[in-house]
Formats: structure tokens, sequence, C-alpha cells
């Protein structure tokens, strides 16, 4: 039998766990537990006990600390954000100004933004958009992703509306909710060091959606692509090399008039049950 349990220090609040099951995203594992926990949990030691069928008990221990994180926002009301130039003055800005344990939230005006954007090297961001009739926050332009470190880089409510090239090439964890992408020959590009989540995304018209060609994720993984739209792409997911064995899960997601569903060169596990395909 085996059994878990997570025992908080000092006053700190107890994280939660699921009870020991296989997971086939994680077939080295005879057992999984997953572990959720928020800032008041403090200490945790996570406890697994295993009794054998000889009759002997063996505990295996592991703690775990969550620190609170110091957030830096920044809004239009304060920050200039009118031009793609003002927006990569203050990604240098967070760069250089910032410690790395610092969390960074930009919160963006309904605004085009045209020409190229570098994502911070020394942490990720959140970007969010916004929209104000048919106005929407939009980037035109490329967008690089260098490094996410102790924060992951999202983006929620950004519309990505290229023509030709590559819209966001990531080198380190990058996830997008709520966002769309257009007329890009690869809209998201997940290169060496990245894994690109995506949920609640539409990408329509595109040569790729999504291309995968990283042998290694640095911070990052999300199997999970649901509720995702890919209509009249030339390919909408395309697996050159991507690391790990979790099942990617298209669940809720519609896949229409593409000229391929999935090229998947690697031969990753990919879980199309519960997705639409016409």
């Amino acid at each position: 039998s085996c059994t878990v349990e997570t025992l908080p220090r000092s006053g700190g609040e107890a994280m939660d766990y699921t009870v020991p099951a296989y997971d086939p995203s994680f077939p080295g594992a005879a057992l999984t537990s997953h572990i959720s926990y928020w800032a008041g949990c403090g200490v945790n030691d996570i406890l697994w006990t295993l009794e054998t069928t000889s009759g002997d008990t063996l505990l295996l221990r592991q703690s775990i600390t969550v620190y609170e994180q110091e957030i830096a926002v920044f809004r239009p009301e304060d920050t200039p954000m009118e031009t793609v130039e003002d927006l990569q003055a203050l990604m240098d800005y967070i760069d250089v100004e910032l410690s790395r344990d610092t969390a960074v939230e930009i919160y963006l005006p309904p605004l085009t933004y045209d020409g190229e954007l570098e994502l911070p090297f020394t942490r990720g961001v959140s970007i969010y958009g916004s929209a104000e009739g048919e106005n929407r926050t939009t980037f035109t332009g490329p967008l690089t992703v260098h490094s996410s470190y102790t924060q992951l880089s999202r983006f929620d409510g950004v519309a990505f509306a290229g023509s030709g090239g590559v819209g966001v090439t990531a080198s380190d964890g990058t996830h997008f909710d709520n966002c769309s992408f257009s007329g890009w020959d690869t809209a998201a590009l997940a290169l060496d060091g990245a894994w690109i989540g995506a949920q609640n995304c539409v990408f329509d018209g595109n040569g790729v959606a999504l291309h995968f060609n990283t042998n290694v994720s640095y911070s990052y993984s999300n199997p999970h692509y649901v509720n995702n739209r890919f209509l009249n792409n030339g390919t909408a997911l395309l697996i050159d090399a991507l690391p790990g064995s979790e099942v990617l899960d298209f669940g809720g997601s519609l896949f229409h008039g593409n000229d391929a569903d999935f090229v998947n060169n690697a031969g990753h596990s990919l879980d199309t049950s519960g997705a639409k395909l016409s």
C-alpha cells in the first residue's frame, strides 16, 4: 500500500494533494501524487509511506518551501505604452532595474503595436491585453521570449496578426490563454528550452499554428491544449522534437479546414479523443 501526507511546519497551511495513482503522462513513475500550494503554505513535508508485502515500512520525505513574491504592476495610466518602442523600453527597464525574484504584470491598452518586441532576458512577464469596441491589444510584428527563469511568460487576451514570418519565438516556458493568431507562416515556435502552452485560443489561417522543435524545456510544461480552435491552417500542430512523455490532451478543441491537423515527426503521445476533427 501507499499513502501521502502533507505536513506543514511552523503554522503553515497543509498543501493539497491527490491520492497516489498511476498517471499515463508520467509512465516512468509507478504512482504519482500532484501537489498544489499557495502563499500561506510556508514549509510542508511531503511524506510517502510505503508498506511492502514483506512487512517493511518505507518513508520517503521531501520538503517544499513556498515564499511570497513581490509583484511589479505596469498599467497604461502610469507607464508609456503607446508604441512598440515604448514597450521595448519597458522591457529593457525591467531587465536592468527589477530583481529577478520580482514577478511582473503588464496591462496593455487596446492598441495595435507594429514592429518587433523582445521580452526581458532575466525573467518572464505576464502580459494582459484588453478590448474596447472593435479594438483589441494586437501585435503585428514578431515577438521573442528569451527566458522565464523564476516566472513563466504568459499572454492573456492578446491578438497576434501577422503577414508571414514567425509570430512568437520562444526559448523558455510560454503560455497563451484567450489569444488569437492569424496570418503567420508559423504562429508560435518552441525552440530548445521552451514549452508553449495554449488554452482557449484561436489559430486561424497560419502556415503552421504550433511548431515544437525543442529537445529540452527548462521550467514549464503543460500538456492540456483544451478548448482551442485550429482553423484553416496549413498544419495545426507540427512536432519535430518535444521532451518528456506527457500526453498532449486536446479535449474540447476544434480542428477544421486545416491541410493537416497533426504532423507528429517525433511520435509524441497525443490524446485527441475529446477533440472535434472535421
